[in-house]
């Protein structure tokens, strides 16, 4: 696991409203790149996440599988 919470810059989506609990994996947008996520801890609207997985094609992505990030609801693209 990480050993700090990151705060990339998060993209704002407007998706239809959903609930999410702990285990749920969210795509979160972070500078252009798709970023499944992994819910470990909610608190009210914010999240803390585990990174699954990206999608970017970047040399160096800003987020790499296994980082620990937070975001809120208005960050999270889509689920499952």
């Amino acid at each position: 696991m990480a050993s700090r919470i990151q705060t990339p810059i998060l993209s704002s989506t407007t998706p239809p409203y959903f609930s999410m609990d702990i285990g749920y994996a969210a795509k979160v947008i972070a500078d252009g790149d798709a970023t499944w996520v992994k819910v470990i801890d909610i608190r009210d609207d914010n999240f803390l996440g585990i990174v699954l997985s990206t999608q970017s094609d970047r040399p160096a992505p800003i987020l790499r599988e296994h980082d620990v990030i937070e975001f809120t609801h208005e960050h999270i693209f889509g689920m499952y």
